[in-house]
Protein backbone atom coordinates (compact mmCIF):
# COMPACT_ATOMS: atom_id res chain seq x y z
CA UNK A 1 0.00 0.00 0.00
CA UNK A 2 2.91 2.49 0.14
CA UNK A 3 2.57 3.10 -3.41
CA UNK A 4 -1.22 3.99 -2.67
CA UNK A 5 0.27 6.25 0.11
CA UNK A 6 2.53 8.07 -1.57
CA UNK A 7 -0.03 8.95 -4.71
CA UNK A 8 -2.64 9.86 -2.16
CA UNK A 9 -0.17 11.74 -0.07
CA UNK A 10 1.04 14.35 -3.12
CA UNK A 11 -2.76 14.77 -4.45
CA UNK A 12 -3.77 15.41 -0.89
CA UNK A 13 -1.12 18.19 -0.45
CA UNK A 14 -2.23 19.98 -4.11
CA UNK A 15 -5.51 19.51 -4.07
CA UNK A 16 -5.51 21.28 -0.51
CA UNK A 17 -3.37 24.14 -2.10
CA UNK A 18 -5.96 24.23 -4.53
CA UNK A 19 -8.95 24.42 -2.42
CA UNK A 20 -7.57 26.94 -0.79
CA UNK A 21 -6.76 29.10 -3.17
CA UNK A 22 -10.16 28.82 -4.60
CA UNK A 23 -12.04 29.74 -1.75
CA UNK A 24 -9.70 32.60 -0.97
CA UNK A 25 -8.73 34.37 -3.99
CA UNK A 26 -11.82 32.69 -6.22
CA UNK A 27 -11.20 34.92 -9.30
CA UNK A 28 -7.38 34.20 -9.91
CA UNK A 29 -7.64 30.49 -9.16
CA UNK A 30 -8.82 29.43 -12.28
CA UNK A 31 -6.03 31.70 -14.30
CA UNK A 32 -3.49 30.44 -12.11
CA UNK A 33 -4.20 27.02 -12.20
CA UNK A 34 -6.05 26.38 -15.70
CA UNK A 35 -4.26 29.49 -16.76
CA UNK A 36 -8.46 30.39 -17.83
CA UNK A 37 -9.73 33.44 -17.44
CA UNK A 38 -13.23 33.06 -15.26
CA UNK A 39 -14.83 35.46 -13.30
CA UNK A 40 -17.76 33.67 -11.87
CA UNK A 41 -16.73 33.42 -8.26
CA UNK A 42 -19.76 31.36 -7.66
CA UNK A 43 -18.76 28.51 -9.59
CA UNK A 44 -15.18 29.21 -8.04
CA UNK A 45 -16.25 29.13 -4.12
CA UNK A 46 -18.67 25.46 -5.05
CA UNK A 47 -15.41 23.96 -6.31
CA UNK A 48 -12.90 24.65 -4.07
CA UNK A 49 -15.80 23.59 -1.35
CA UNK A 50 -16.00 20.13 -3.00
CA UNK A 51 -12.36 20.02 -3.37
CA UNK A 52 -11.76 20.34 0.28
CA UNK A 53 -13.97 17.34 0.49
CA UNK A 54 -11.74 16.04 -1.91
CA UNK A 55 -8.44 16.37 0.03
CA UNK A 56 -10.09 15.07 3.32
CA UNK A 57 -11.09 11.29 1.42
CA UNK A 58 -7.09 11.74 -0.49
CA UNK A 59 -5.34 12.50 3.47
CA UNK A 60 -7.49 9.54 4.30
CA UNK A 61 -5.97 6.79 1.56
CA UNK A 62 -2.67 8.17 1.78
CA UNK A 63 -2.72 8.10 6.19
CA UNK A 64 -5.16 4.88 5.97
CA UNK A 65 -5.09 3.35 2.19
CA UNK A 66 -7.10 0.22 3.73
CA UNK A 67 -9.68 2.00 5.35
CA UNK A 68 -10.17 4.79 2.75
CA UNK A 69 -9.19 2.95 -0.85
CA UNK A 70 -12.71 1.55 -1.65
CA UNK A 71 -14.58 5.37 -0.94
CA UNK A 72 -11.43 6.44 -3.47
CA UNK A 73 -12.21 3.77 -5.84
CA UNK A 74 -16.26 4.30 -5.86
CA UNK A 75 -16.27 7.98 -5.73
CA UNK A 76 -13.10 9.36 -7.25
CA UNK A 77 -12.76 7.29 -10.65
CA UNK A 78 -16.08 7.57 -11.62
CA UNK A 79 -16.16 11.61 -11.04
CA UNK A 80 -12.83 11.72 -12.54
CA UNK A 81 -13.80 9.68 -15.56
CA UNK A 82 -17.05 11.71 -16.44
CA UNK A 83 -15.84 15.49 -16.05
CA UNK A 84 -12.62 14.02 -18.39
CA UNK A 85 -15.42 12.30 -21.48
CA UNK A 86 -18.07 15.06 -20.39
CA UNK A 87 -15.23 17.77 -21.30
CA UNK A 88 -13.43 15.83 -24.34
CA UNK A 89 -17.24 15.33 -25.45
CA UNK A 90 -17.92 19.15 -25.02
CA UNK A 91 -14.69 20.26 -26.71
CA UNK A 92 -16.09 17.35 -29.71
CA UNK A 93 -18.82 19.11 -30.06
CA UNK A 94 -18.38 22.33 -29.69
CA UNK A 95 -20.43 23.57 -26.97
CA UNK A 96 -18.32 26.18 -25.67
CA UNK A 97 -16.85 27.35 -28.95
CA UNK A 98 -14.55 30.28 -27.63
CA UNK A 99 -13.30 27.58 -25.00
CA UNK A 100 -12.18 24.65 -26.73
CA UNK A 101 -8.58 25.04 -24.98
CA UNK A 102 -10.36 24.65 -21.60
CA UNK A 103 -12.32 21.75 -22.42
CA UNK A 104 -8.85 20.14 -23.04
CA UNK A 105 -7.24 21.33 -20.24
CA UNK A 106 -9.63 20.61 -17.86
CA UNK A 107 -10.43 16.81 -19.69
CA UNK A 108 -6.53 16.46 -19.36
CA UNK A 109 -6.59 17.46 -15.03
CA UNK A 110 -9.40 15.63 -14.96
CA UNK A 111 -7.95 12.25 -16.58
CA UNK A 112 -4.23 12.10 -15.51
CA UNK A 113 -5.47 11.27 -11.49
CA UNK A 114 -8.06 9.06 -12.99
CA UNK A 115 -4.78 6.87 -15.10
CA UNK A 116 -2.69 7.21 -11.61
CA UNK A 117 -5.27 5.83 -9.54
CA UNK A 118 -5.64 2.74 -11.61
CA UNK A 119 -2.13 2.30 -12.14
CA UNK A 120 -1.61 2.24 -8.38
CA UNK A 121 -4.22 0.07 -7.71
CA UNK A 122 -3.51 -2.42 -10.41
CA UNK A 123 0.21 -2.15 -9.34
CA UNK A 124 -0.88 -2.67 -5.50
CA UNK A 125 -3.48 -5.82 -6.49
CA UNK A 126 -0.55 -7.33 -8.00
CA UNK A 127 2.17 -7.02 -5.37
CA UNK A 128 -0.72 -8.24 -3.28
CA UNK A 129 -1.19 -11.52 -5.49
CA UNK A 130 2.42 -11.81 -5.38
CA UNK A 131 2.91 -11.88 -1.65
CA UNK A 132 0.08 -14.39 -1.45
CA UNK A 133 1.65 -16.69 -4.46
CA UNK A 134 4.56 -16.67 -2.18
CA UNK A 135 3.12 -17.28 0.85
CA UNK A 136 1.25 -20.37 -0.28
CA UNK A 137 4.34 -21.64 -1.77
CA UNK A 138 6.19 -21.62 1.23
CA UNK A 139 3.42 -23.50 3.47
Amino acid sequence: MRYVQILFGFFAATTLVLSVVMLYEPKSAWYNYFNIIENDKFVSIIYGSALVGEFSLQAGAALWPERYLQAILTFMLPYKLVCSLTMLYAWKFDWFPDRGRDCLLIALNYFIPFVLIVLVVVVEGNHKAISKDKEMKQS
